[in-house]
């Protein structure tokens, strides 16, 4: 596990020294984890991992292809534990990848902003679901998840931020901007919180 050793911010300093990050590695298949990632939304990480390997045992070789998706019964879907929003959101993401080049190799030529615009066009894909794939999926740890809750909330009590709304989300960004790419460390600063 790579530890950074130098920071322009104590606050991330002080925190990189109770918790060592896993190594980020790239991914070798956007489609799917884009799958995994809307699967998992607003579900404990433990929850997630049993409904999406539930999911993942309904199709052949464990491999959710895009038509195979698509003409999977509903009914089916749902009984491995997704809900209807979330049968739809897959279904939406499998039609969207007929018909749109979501190869690594392409994807990964794509600005940030570029992959935001081009995978929000599928219904049910938001800006949050992207940027995790931004960051876990493709290695790219500048991003910086503003509007993620746990986030804000270990911003807001690490750096004593008492302002609300665009001014508290203004006050994030100026202050993200010292210790990109170490965004990582206010989820693992939030998880430690939470064992206590």
């Amino acid at each position: 596990m790579r530890k950074d050793t130098t920071y322009k911010d104590p606050k991330i300093e002080q925190i990189s020294n109770t918790v060592n990050l896993p190594e980020l590695t790239k991914t070798k298949d956007i489609y799917l984890d884009m799958i995994e990632i809307i699967i998992s939304q607003q579900l404990s990480a433990k929850i997630a991992k049993i409904i999406y390997n539930r999911f993942l045992e309904l199709f052949e070789k464990n491999y959710p292809s895009p038509k195979e998706l698509i003409n999977t019964d509903d009914i089916t879907l749902r009984g491995a534990g997704l809900s209807q929003a979330k049968t739809r959101y897959v279904k939406n993401l499998a039609e969207f990848a007929l018909n749109n080049n979501l190869s690594l190799s392409h994807v990964d030529s794509l600005t940030d902003d570029e992959i935001v615009e081009l995978l929000t066009k599928v219904k049910g894909v938001g800006k949050w679901s992207v940027e995790m794939l931004l960051i876990f999926s493709l290695n790219r740890p500048d991003v910086f998840p503003y509007d993620d809750l746990v986030i804000k909330k270990s911003m807001i009590e690490v750096y004593g931020i008492k302002k609300e709304g665009k001014d508290l989300i203004d006050q994030m960004i100026k202050i993200s901007g010292k210790w990109k790419p170490n965004t990582r460390y206010l989820w693992a600063y939030w998880g430690l919180k939470s064992k206590k």
